[in-house]
């Protein structure tokens, strides 16, 4: 899923080049804000990315931080011993 993401935003960044470059041949005197525009739009680009990023590195903490919780608990530990084991559990 995360290839394909990257994968559709190259393709619209890739497009978006090749649309100002056509414009920039029919309109010279329109060239300062074709660069502007492209700017703004590979900084939207660039800033969802990243946000992107920082909310699945938080989703990973998260989960590394559960998992340490589980495995420092000695009442889990126990109990997870009893059903490998088949044992009953009567706590």
């Amino acid at each position: 899923m995360k290839s394909k993401n990257y994968r559709i935003a190259f393709i619209i960044s890739i497009l978006l080049i090749v649309l100002c470059a056509l414009t920039s041949v029919f309109s010279i005197t329109r060239m300062q804000s074709i660069i502007v525009s492209m700017t703004a739009v590979l900084g939207v680009v660039a800033i969802w990315f990243e946000m992107k990023r920082s909310k699945d590195m938080a989703e990973g903490e998260f989960i590394t931080s559960l998992n340490q919780n589980f495995l420092s608990s000695e009442d889990v530990k126990s109990l997870y011993k009893k059903l490998i084991n088949n044992e009953t559990i009567t706590e």
